[in-house]
């Protein structure tokens, strides 16, 4: 868990501000700052996200795909998650100020069999401590309009049969490590981690929307291990309806409560680690 919330730290890409250089790289940043502003303002569309993390010689891919309206922060999104070659799920739903996660996918133990759902406030989903963070991509759109990056132009370009202009952002390290900074607060540690710059290819539609925000390859040491990340999220279907339903009360349990009495539950894999929900039970 210790890899993978290290690599969604450094993933928030921090805040902060940059210069941003010429008249042209200045031109290319508003454009993504709009982009990402036309994005928001749309109001929903359908997420999908694949990530592959590789390290000390192991690797694990992990996809997710749903839908979002990223006005009323409500949506849901379902996980796939490698635990030792096996293959498990996590679905999330958001509703506005909670994010309702079932575990029950990831192997018995998690949470009492009646209760398959974790519920976590918005406001306490990136604590490292907890585990569980939500998809919703809002945050990340919202940052793209002020992380201290420079921005250039690379032209047009087609991208899974779109016609979009692509843009190479180059984030500093400091951007990225004042996400580190804030997990190693919430978590007490100080992880020493070594982040050289970071490059996210952005594809922009014709109607100034994003169509996608790629990072090929990026590579950063922690914690003695040098990490690779490959890192996709693609947006489609703008304007879809997002309907989400909370679970029933009487099958939700507090997050307070999620993986007490793990240690004794001969829980699937490395799951219960900490009580992190899927992220955790990865080797890498």
């Amino acid at each position: 868990m210790l890899v993978l919330g290290a690599v969604s730290a450094v993933f928030a890409f921090g805040g902060g501000s940059g210069g941003r250089g010429g008249s042209g790289v200045a031109g290319a940043a508003e454009a993504v700052a709009t982009a990402a502003t036309q994005t928001i303002n749309a109001q929903s569309a359908d997420v999908s996200m694949s990530m592959n993390v590789s390290a000390t010689g192991l690797s694990d891919s992990l996809t997710a795909s749903g839908a979002f309206n990223f006005a009323q922060k409500t949506g849901s999104m379902t996980m796939t998650i490698p635990v030792n070659g096996t293959q498990y799920s996590e679905q999330e739903i958001l509703d506005g100020s909670t994010i309702y996660v079932n575990v029950s996918g990831l192997g018995s133990g998690l949470t009492p069999p009646n209760t398959p759902w974790v519920a976590v406030p918005v406001d306490q989903s990136d604590n490292s401590d907890s585990g569980l963070s939500t998809l919703d991509p809002t945050p990340l759109l919202q940052q793209l309009k002020s992380a201290g990056a420079t921005v250039s132009s690379l032209g047009q370009t087609t991208y899974d049969g779109t016609l979009a202009t692509e843009y190479e952002a180059t984030l500093p390290p400091s951007a990225l490590e004042s996400g580190m900074g804030a997990l190693s607060s919430a978590s007490g540690q100080n992880f020493g981690a070594d982040f050289p710059d970071m490059t996210i290819d952005i594809y922009v539609t014709q109607d100034n929307l994003l169509k996608a925000l790629v990072v090929p390859t990026y590579s950063f040491d922690i914690v003695g291990q040098t990490i690779s990340v490959q890192m996709t999220m693609s947006f489609s279907n703008y304007g879809t309806a997002v309907n989400v339903t909370p679970p029933p009360p009487d099958q939700v349990e507090p997050f307070s409560q999620f993986g007490v009495g793990l240690g004794n539950s001969g829980s699937t894999g490395n799951t219960g680690n900490s009580g992190n929900s899927g992220c955790g039970c990865s080797n890498v």
